[in-house]
């Protein structure tokens, strides 16, 4: 039996016509099922790790861990402006005595901090730092700061007394490390994510690049592979091809990196989901540099619903209708390639 971290995620939405119905798809069987489960009424998923989910009621603040599988919930403190946290980071399994969750804001000055195991919450007092990515690899956290002037560096990021401590990383000549990637004037939007490359190949860092204002047209991609080594020295080179792995991007929540199957996933590129709504997952090929639309969820409002990638193992059993499985999803839909200005 594969692993947790080796089996490709499922694709959850959350119908906006019908928000107490969800559907989700598998890739490697190519097949949706329609649940309702009261629990993900009216709540954001922000994070998904080790078979759990993260889940944030945006009404009430209201947090919570939830195992689809054992169905089993961990109630979590609330979280003020509830509305702001699209994202978190867990620092191991939530059964483990010193889980932490670590709740990060749209304001990348704020981020809160839950205890799995007292529910005891520990707030970071904005203004320190602006940490556009985090991740969990091999015990440790490590995150990623937006230093405007300076550009993009990496820290280590650890829970202490007060709040969050984040210590820079140096490369082997004691360098801070940096990212190799310089502003581009047409890019008025970066959203970084930083993920566990499979086989233990370090983490990657991959940037989604946007322009246009509110409609954030032109999307392109950059990925980095980020090689830690024991001392925590680490070195940042960036790829033009990630070559047999898939990535899927979360627009909330967490993402991904598995090994491609074929006949479930292409190689080489980024499955993402769209800007807070639509029920189509985009599919950017960093090969040819040009973007396809996967559409398995025909019946699900086209606007209003809203997309995940969530990694659990199987589809939740539905609780109040039978299930419903479709086959054959829409096919692809070729987009014309999108056109990058030349990099100076």
């Amino acid at each position: 039996m594969k692993e947790n971290n080796e089996k490709l995620p499922l694709l959850m939405t959350v119908h906006g016509d019908h928000p107490s119905r969800q559907s989700f798809y598998s890739l490697v069987d190519r097949q949706s099922q329609k649940t309702q489960l009261p629990i993900l009424i009216p709540r954001r998923i922000i994070g998904s790790g080790h078979g759990w989910l993260v889940l944030v009621n945006i009404l009430t603040g209201k947090s919570s861990l939830w195992n689809p599988d054992s169905m089993s919930q961990i109630s979590l403190p609330f979280l003020h402006d509830a509305h702001m946290y699209s994202r978190c980071v867990l620092t191991g399994p939530p059964t483990e005595p010193d889980c932490h969750i670590i709740f990060c804001s749209l304001n990348e000055e704020e981020q809160t901090v839950f205890r799995v195991r007292d529910c005891t919450t520990v707030s970071s007092p904005p203004g320190e730092v602006q940490i556009a990515a985090m991740a969990s690899f091999r015990g440790e956290m490590y995150g990623l700061v937006d230093t405007d002037d300076r550009g993009f560096e990496f820290v280590t990021v650890h829970v202490v007394e007060g709040g969050l401590e984040f210590r820079p990383l140096l490369d082997e000549l004691g360098r801070t490390v940096k990212v190799p990637y310089a502003r581009r004037n047409w890019v008025n939007a970066y959203k970084c994510h930083l993920i566990e490359a499979p086989g233990s190949g370090g983490l990657l860092l991959v940037m989604k690049l946007m322009r246009g204002g509110y409609l954030k047209v032109g999307v392109e991609f950059k990925v980095f592979r980020v090689e830690v080594a024991a001392n925590h020295r680490v070195e940042c080179v960036e790829l033009d091809s990630v070559e047999e792995w898939t990535i899927f991007i979360n627009n909330l929540g967490s993402s991904f990196c598995r090994t491609s199957q074929k006949g479930a996933c292409r190689p080489n590129c980024v499955y993402y989901t769209d800007e807070w709504k639509g029920r189509a997952v985009k599919v950017y090929d960093f090969g040819e540099r040009s973007t396809t639309v996967l559409m398995p969820f025909r019946y699900a409002g086209r606007y209003v619903s809203l997309c995940y990638w969530v990694d659990i193992p199987n589809i939740p059993e539905p609780e109040l209708e039978p299930q419903e499985v479709e086959h054959n999803p829409e096919p692809e839909l070729e987009l014309e390639p999108q056109e990058v200005e030349p990099e100076p």
